[in-house]
């Protein structure tokens, strides 16, 4: 990837379907996360996906099933220009060798998937907002305070 043209043109695609696949996988996201987190704090309001999702509608409508997505929909597009940012620079710059493309490729998509972690966490923070599941911050206060 050596042709800046070339590079927007793959950021543009990664862009269109990164986007659509997080909008299309956002109420299964919002199920899973929910899920989970009753996991953790014992409870038993969802019992399954099918189960999960009446219980989103009912309580929170259409937009309960899209909760964090703009923070998802944000740290994957940057994640995507990001990581191909760097990508293209390391390699236009620094080598012509392959093998050390492929590691430096490595390392920048970890800096980039460092970069916007915390959209990812404000994500599935949002995503459980609004659900009635207790936060169970018992074990944490033990922790901190020990």
């Amino acid at each position: 990837m050596d042709n800046p043209v070339r590079l927007s043109y793959n950021v543009l695609r990664d862009i269109i379907t990164r986007s659509v696949s997080v909008i299309a996988t956002q109420p299964f996201y919002v199920i899973a996360v929910r899920m989970m987190a009753q996991f953790v704090g014992r409870e038993t309001k969802y019992s399954d996906i099918f189960d999960s999702a009446i219980h989103i509608f009912i309580e929170q409508g259409l937009a309960g099933f899209y909760q964090g997505l703009v923070p998802r929909l944000t740290g994957e597009l940057l994640f995507v220009i990001v990581s191909s940012t760097l990508i293209f620079t390391v390699n236009t710059l620094v080598t012509k060798d392959e093998t050390v493309r492929l590691l430096l490729a490595c390392g920048t998509r970890y800096v980039a998937a460092s970069v916007t972690c915390l959209f990812r966490v404000l994500s599935t923070c949002m995503a459980v907002t609004g659900s009635g599941l207790k936060p169970d911050v018992g074990i944490w206060l033990t922790l901190i305070f020990v």
